[in-house]
């Protein structure tokens, strides 16, 4: 706790002086807040139906990132699990029937 208040200080302070640093694009690669961005707001590509089973699974392995705070490596695999969720569902694969 200590940890991040002295960290969040510090970046006050370092704001408020107006000492911000250029943002580089290692920085962004590895932002999981610039990773989730792009994730969302970019054109989804296009999914590949899967099982439902298998669908669960991936969907479990993220909520498994999420829980351990893996943001990053979350972020980074969103865009396809949506992808695929979506094309599992317009697909009908799996026995599952969209609500009418």
């Amino acid at each position: 706790m200590r940890r991040r208040t002295l960290l969040a200080g510090l970046a006050g302070t370092v704001t408020a002086l107006g000492v911000t640093p250029p943002p580089s694009t290692a920085a962004q690669t590895s932002d999981p807040l610039c990773a989730l961005e792009r994730a969302l707001l970019a054109p989804p590509a296009p999914g590949v139906p899967v099982d439902l089973r298998q669908l669960g699974h991936q969907i479990a392995a993220a909520q498994s990132l999420f829980g351990r705070g893996h943001y990053t490596e979350l972020a980074t695999g969103l865009p396809r699990l949506l992808s695929n969720a979506t094309a599992t569902r317009t697909s009908g694969r799996g026995g599952a029937t969209r609500p009418g």
